[in-house]
């Protein structure tokens, strides 16, 4: 699989899109939401949670057209499984999930962090993934605009 850059998004969380190259797929779009949190609380109770989505595009003209799948680097940490978003050198702990209970972190494959694939069955294909993240309670963070910028990598 080849993997080429495609357009940066802006928000409080960054996703800048890959896509690549296989066999039996004809190509691929892929677009991401900015997934923002609002405001954090640390005092409250539970968890602070949000839902964004991507949206993979494919063409194909074989049925079944093949497969991609789409991964999602550590963004300001570098490791998927222990993201950071930053505020100066302030930082706040968050995740991103591949399921609603948000036990699988979406990540690139390594250190226990899971990709998403799909099948290509229809031509075009239309798939919106859901992104499930979650900012753990109890950080202690100054007030503060806080971002990360993370590269989601779409491959096919």
């Amino acid at each position: 699989m080849t993997r080429r850059a495609l357009a940066p998004l802006s928000g409080l969380l960054v996703l800048a899109l890959v896509p690549g190259h296989a066999i039996a797929v004809d190509s691929c779009r892929i677009q991401a939401r900015v997934l923002a949190f609002g405001e954090y609380i640390a005092s409250d109770p539970q968890p602070l949670d949000t839902v964004g989505t991507i949206r993979v595009q494919c063409r194909s003209n074989q049925t079944p057209g093949g497969a991609y799948t789409v991964e999602i680097d550590g963004g300001n940490s570098g490791d998927p499984g222990a993201r950071e978003m930053l505020s100066g050198s302030s930082r706040l702990a968050y995740n991103l999930y591949v399921d609603a209970a948000r036990l699988r972190i979406w990540g690139d494959g390594t250190g226990g962090t899971e990709t998403v694939s799909r099948l290509v069955t229809r031509h075009p294909q239309r798939d919106f993934l859901p992104v499930y993240g979650r900012m753990p309670v109890r950080q202690n963070s100054p007030p503060g605009a806080y971002s990360d910028s993370l590269v989601v990598t779409l491959s096919f």
